[in-house]
């Protein structure tokens, strides 16, 4: 849990480390990490990234078939039956009243 907190500070503060060939992005980055981006429309963060990398093109736009997201649910819930628990994790009650306490509404009940 302290390894987490240190994380989610670090990010807040900017100072995550940004993956090899993502450094172009850094200030994109950067700015979804310190929660700035929230009050920031998706159109905008996409023309910002596009104005760094240019706009992809038809040939470029993912091959992903729509089944593949129709499926996410059940192949989340096999993924989750083979999982073996982490024991450094919280637990679902803890992990939802963190979430709370730290103003987010959590709706867990979906995953118990």
């Amino acid at each position: 849990m302290q390894e987490v907190r240190q994380i989610e500070t670090q990010l807040l503060e900017g100072r995550g480390t940004v993956g090899a060939g993502a450094e172009i992005l850094m200030d994109v980055i950067q700015v979804g990490w310190t929660g700035q981006a929230a009050s920031i429309k998706f159109s905008k963060v996409k023309e910002r990234v596009e104005a760094i990398i240019g706009v992809g093109g038809p040939e470029t736009a993912s091959k992903t078939t729509e089944e593949h997201y129709q499926r996410l649910e059940s192949r989340c819930a096999e993924w989750l039956k083979r999982v073996t628990l982490n024991q450094r994790l919280m637990n679902p009650n803890d992990y939802c009243a963190a979430c709370k306490a730290k103003g987010y509404e959590v709706e867990m009940d979906i995953w118990r």
